[in-house]
This record gives C-alpha cells, structure tokens and sequence, in this order.
C-alpha cells in the first residue's frame, strides 16, 4: 500500500463465518510503498488451512477489506 506519512496498520484474518483467525496490531510503515509478509499461521501458530479468508486492514481513518484463496 502507498502511505502518505508514516503510520501504523492493523490487520485483521477472519473465515468465511466471521470468526478472526489472526489479528496483526500497531504494523509501523514508513511513508510510501510498502509490503507486509504473512507467515500463512493462525494467532495460534498453527499453519492455515487452504480455504477463502477476509482479510481487513485499519489505518488511522482508512478501513478496507478484501477476499484472499489460499491454496496449497
């Protein structure tokens, strides 16, 4: 994503029954381009599941969310 100031982001990994999975908080980015890396692991560690997941990103006033396939 493309910040216009540093900022910080939270992320958020739910199925498709809208249970939370995973949850990234307080990510710090530079302003600019910018890449976040997942480990494809639950918050318990465990490795994901192939499945749909909804994945929602905060920063500061700006939400979005959008539909992830993990294939293995």
């Amino acid at each position: 994503c493309h910040l216009d100031s540093d900022s910080k982001m939270d992320l958020q990994l739910f199925d498709l029954s809208g249970m939370m999975i995973a949850s990234v908080n307080d990510i710090r980015f530079s302003a600019g381009q910018n890449e976040f890396a997942w480990d494809l692991k639950s918050s318990g560690l465990k490795p994901l599941s192939p499945a749909i997941y909804l994945i929602r990103i905060t920063c500061m006033n700006f939400y979005s969310s959008s539909q992830k396939i993990l294939v293995k």
